[in-house]
């Protein structure tokens, strides 16, 4: 694909709904708006065509929904939105703007079209673009069935300030029109490098600094400012709260911006989760949560991303997560920060996890595995699909599934955002010299890195982390006291797996696991309903409706089924047969060869498939 189809000329503006190209939206393909903070989702929802736009989560939704300077009432999508509320919205609005998620765009599409109103005719874009590739790991379903709804549509584009390197692109991508803008004058960031043995450490003394009175220069002349606000980057909660913990900060110090989830809440203990719009703390503190699109407001912070190099979830791509962090503090009328050219990046190195041969294997292994389990599940009776759909994850396999066509599909794009995962953590974080490399590479002005002193007699608190077990203990004892119901569905929501303990193993069981949760799971799988309808209908299959076979045979054989899909987490016994409701089992003795042999009589009473079908009506 040719780099720069179109460039357009953006000389004079500041915002790209006044460019004269964009009055009736963006274009079509990949737009390159190079700078962030230009107003790129403003401009379509501002102009007088019916958008769809696309965001990563549900926080960026509300964020558009609160925006009081869209002319035209926007309606948002995902998880749990009625389809009433939006019939009433299309029907009673004449330009219709709707931001949505990743999943809940083919549902969007689908309810306009019962509606006869033409989803195909829908401009859509795909804001932060970037974000498909890096959030591929543990999105990488609702990523891939955006991207096979979105050719649907006849116009849409794919924006970002960061775009994702041609090497990476997902597939459908490769050919579009690709379209730049020429700002007449682009700030170009100068980060400052710290390279530390312990990033943790390195970020408790700079809050020392700040403390004490941090002065920074802002401007050519060299003047310095004294430092007000600290944005930190760090996506680790774990993380957070020991840095926090070693400072000895209070809540009253600190905001963070994270997932609010039970486990997160846990780890923090007394320190608040917050939302990104509430009102900045002295020194703020955001996880992955906070990168992804929000806007912060500060006259007066400094930014700083803090990379630990022996935890992958902490590492960010220089050539697109730091531009983004960087242009996460915006400016307008009432704000506009005095430190914004400035972002200090504390990283570590690590040794590479694997070397690029052992990486070439393990992606010829992975894509093995893909091919055996989907040929597998697409020549499956009814109960081994729904057993495979239980059980198969998908995360570490180069495919997805898709509903509309019960197909699971190879996906190349998931390929590549392993060949990127793999070069960001073994190649850029692998020492100092990658790492100035990556910033030459993505255009940053470079200097020498700068080392923070870590011998200053600083000792990381540990923190009392929350884990599997503390979680599952803490869920039990709900469970036990029966008051705290919308707490009880809390856990059970955020933790599936936690219900199907207790109800299936009961404490006796988890304790037997010894509260280990691959343990659980495994045992949890081995005992559920749709397990034991899969080993009785194969040990039926092979042996036949109500034929003797040997107790020592039929143990071979039960054996040999546990072993086939792979049941761990419990020993095979006859007994596992009796507990299916829709066979009889009968113990029979039997002379076979002249001898009295112990054995069994398996008899289906009623077709299993009526079974399967109640349980995917539940």
């Amino acid at each position: 694909m040719e780099k720069v189809i179109h460039e357009i000329d953006a000389n004079g503006f500041r915002y790209i709904s006044q460019i004269p190209e964009f009055k009736e939206g963006l274009p079509f393909g990949i737009l390159n708006k190079v700078i962030t903070d230009v107003g790129g989702t403003f401009a379509a929802l501002n102009c007088d065509c019916n958008y769809i736009i696309v965001t990563p989560t549900i926080d960026l939704v509300q964020s558009i929904l609160a925006d009081k300077n869209v002319k035209h009432k926007v309606f948002g999508v995902y998880g749990g939105i009625l389809y009433t509320d939006f019939r009433d919205y299309i029907f009673s609005n004449s330009v219709h703007k709707i931001a949505v998620t990743y999943d809940s765009l083919p549902k969007v599409r689908k309810w306009l079209d019962r509606n006869k109103f033409e989803s195909s005719k829908y401009k859509v874009l795909v804001d932060e673009y970037h974000l498909l590739l890096e959030d591929m790991e543990f999105r990488s379903d609702a990523i891939s069935g955006l991207m096979n709804n979105i050719q649907h549509f006849e116009h849409y584009t794919f924006m970002s300030a960061t775009p994702i390197s041609e090497s990476f692109l997902p597939t459908i991508m490769e050919s579009l029109p690709y379209t730049t803008i020429k700002w007449d004058k682009v700030v170009q960031l100068q980060p400052k490098r710290v390279k530390a043995y312990n990033v943790y450490q390195t970020t408790v003394l700079l809050i020392k600094e700040f403390q004490a009175g941090m002065m920074l220069p802002y401007d050519e002349s060299e003047d310095t400012v004294k430092v007000e606000q600290l944005f930190i980057f760090l996506n680790s909660v774990k993380g957070i709260k020991q840095v926090i913990d070693t400072a000895d900060l209070s809540d009253d110090d600190v905001k963070v911006v994270c997932s609010k989830n039970v486990r997160n809440t846990e780890i923090l203990g007394d320190i608040s989760i917050s939302k990104v719009t509430d009102p900045n703390a002295p020194i703020n503190f955001f996880t992955k949560k906070g990168f992804q699109g929000c806007n912060l407001f500060s006259n007066n912070g400094l930014v700083v991303v803090v990379s630990d190099g022996h935890k992958k979830h902490t590492l960010i791509d220089v050539s697109t997560t730091l531009h983004q962090i960087a242009g996460r503090l915006r400016a307008n009328n009432e704000y506009d920060n005095i430190l914004k050219n400035h972002i200090w990046h504390f990283y570590s190195t690590t040794k590479l996890f694997r070397t690029d041969a052992e990486f070439i294997y393990e992606m010829g292994k992975i894509a093995k595995e893909t091919e055996t389990l989907t040929k597998m599940y697409h020549s499956g009776t009814a109960e081994e699909k729904a057993l495979i759909l239980k059980k198969m994850d998908i995360e570490d396999l180069l495919c997805y599934y898709d509903k509309d066509s019960d197909k699971y599909i190879y996906s190349e794009d998931k390929a590549r955002y392993m060949e990127y995962n793999h070069n960001l953590v073994n190649h850029i974080y692998s020492s100092g010299l990658q790492i100035r490399s990556a910033y030459a590479d993505a255009g940053f002005m470079t200097e020498e890195d700068e080392y923070y002193r870590d011998d200053e007699g600083i000792i990381l608190k540990k923190i009392a982390t929350t884990g599997f077990k503390e979680l599952l203990q803490q869920y039990i004892a709900l469970r036990k006291d029966g008051t705290n119901d919308d707490i009880i569905l809390r856990y059970e929501l955020e933790n599936p797996i936690f219900k199907q303990a207790v109800d299936q193993l009961g404490e006796s069981g988890i304790k037997t696991c010894k509260w280990m949760e691959s343990k659980i799971a495994e045992r949890v799988f081995a005992t559920s309903p749709e397990t034991i309808i899969l080993i009785t209908n194969e040990f039926h299959k092979q042996v036949g409706n109500d034929v003797f076979i040997s107790k020592a045979n039929a143990k071979k054989l039960l054996q040999s089924i546990y072993e086939k899909y792979e049941i761990k987490g419990v020993r095979p016994t006859l007994s596992v047969l009796s507990k299916s409701k829709w066979y009889i089992t009968t113990d029979v003795k039997k002379r076979v060869d002249g001898k009295d042999t112990n054995g069994i009589i398996l008899k289906a009473i009623r077709s299993s498939h009526s079974l399967i079908n109640r349980m995917k009506k539940k």
